[in-house]
């Protein structure tokens, strides 16, 4: 039996597991339990621990499988020294020219998004699978901007001048009809295909693009982009590197994948904790909170596309076509 068969059938499952989960979260902000910023931006922050630092967490193991065999104990020293150097550069970025630093952000984050969850397929044409890696990766960033424009300038304005906060809202708000479109026609693709040829694949591709369209319209920003980075974007990953243990059964590879990832994890944590409370004291301050999470975010990012790039080149990590033959 393919070796990928398994993590397929995992990758349909977590798909499924997502659009229940956005579900959820619609009910649970229209019933009121979810609908204030800063219930949302605690709702953020106890989920990265379990659900969104881990896939990054992973990066030290990536590279220790790239980097050992070639540079033996001297691995270590020189990637941590570069992860470093580039998180600093990025902090420091963000202190000179913060509206700059914040439109590059949300600019990689869209290529992160787009060209990592994409459940692509060779037999699509290139049209497609372009606009729906285009198009996922903007509707996250673009939409929120258009339909909760207040909410984005607020969470903007902790991060940058009041000024420049207003000009990107506005920017990705008009943007959003570009994005929303790429997916709307990538979605009507895949229903298509599912009616043609009863493909499992297209059905469930077509299902995640409406519920992420549906949760980027309906939830506010904030909400919007928990649910997408934690429960579809960091355990995709998960799947990704899990996908690469070809000896061991692919639930136990997903496990120990995520055990892996604690070490780092447990050391991120007790960093934002720190930055916290220097910057805040102990009291809920939203703006510092704001900050730590995503100036933070903002600076393992960098690193962490370099490391995933350089793994796919380097086929350590799993292929990102899991659904090729469903």
């Amino acid at each position: 039996m393919d070796s990928t068969r398994p993590y397929e059938i995992m990758t349909t499952v977590h798909s499924l597991a997502f659009i229940g989960i956005a579900a959820v979260a619609i009910i649970l902000n229209k019933a009121g339990l979810l609908d204030t910023i800063e219930r949302q931006l605690i709702l953020l922050a106890v989920l990265l621990p379990f659900a969104g630092i881990p896939h990054g967490s992973l990066d030290y193991s990536i590279a220790r499988d790239m980097l050992e065999p070639r540079l033996s104990r001297l691995w270590s020293m020189t990637f941590l020294s570069a992860y470093l150097a580039l998180m600093l550069a990025v902090l420091l970025a963000w202190q000179t020219n913060p509206t700059a630093s914040l439109a590059a952000f949300l600019g990689i984050t869209a290529f992160h998004f787009g060209s990592g969850d994409t459940l692509s397929t060779s037999k699509a044409p290139l049209f497609f699978r372009m606009a729906d890696m285009v198009g996922r990766g903007g509707v996250v960033l673009t939409m929120p901007a258009l339909f909760y424009a207040d909410d984005v300038g607020l969470l903007f304005s902790y991060l940058i001048p009041s000024s420049g906060a207003l000009w990107l809202t506005n920017l990705l708000g008009m943007m959003a009809p570009f994005a929303a479109l790429a997916v709307l026609g990538c979605t009507v693709w895949y229903g298509y295909r599912f009616v043609l040829g009863r493909k499992r694949a297209d059905l469930v591709r077509s299902g995640e693009l409406v519920s992420i369209l549906i949760i980027f319209y309906l939830l506010p920003a904030l909400l919007a982009f928990t649910v997408y980075f934690t429960f579809l974007h960091s355990i995709r990953h998960l799947l990704y590197v899990a996908e690469s243990n070809r000896v061991e059964p692919p639930a136990k590879a997903l496990v120990k994948t995520y055990i892996r990832s604690i070490p780092i994890t447990i050391v991120t944590i007790l960093l934002a904790f720190s930055a916290y409370f220097i910057m805040a004291g102990s009291g809920l301050a939203l703006d510092r909170m704001t900050q730590v999470i995503f100036i933070g975010i903002a600076s393992v990012t960098y690193p962490h596309v370099a490391v995933i790039i350089m793994a796919q080149r380097g086929e350590v990590l799993g292929n990102r076509s899991m659904m090729i033959s469903i």
